[in-house]
């Protein structure tokens, strides 16, 4: 039997956003989903999307642009605000750039 590939794997934006929504601030791990948070803001490309995927060093995979990337992270930040646990986050300029 072959061995497994070790290969590293892009970053998916989908699943990303979705456990950091669904599970830690569903759970109130509140500091972890700051931390995905974050990383999104980081990430997000000057006009306000984010890539599909890419390498942990930002170099993108596919150069596919789909709704779910650039409208998740703006609900995730809506998620986090709901809670009362942004702790200074600034989002506004990632949500204006999203949401142009």
């Amino acid at each position: 039997m072959a061995a497994a590939s070790k290969a590293p794997s892009p970053i998916w934006r989908h699943p990303v956003w979705s456990t950091a929504k669904k599970a830690l601030v569903g759970m109130g791990a509140a500091a972890e989903a700051r931390q995905v948070l974050t990383y999104l803001i980081s990430t997000q490309q000057a006009d306000g999307h984010w890539l599909q995927n890419q390498w942990l060093g930002g170099k993108p995979f596919w150069q596919g642009v789909q709704r779910d990337e650039t409208g998740f992270p703006v609900l995730l930040a809506a998620a986090i605000q709901a809670e009362r646990t942004l702790e200074g986050i600034a989002v506004a300029d990632m949500l204006r750039r999203a949401l142009h």
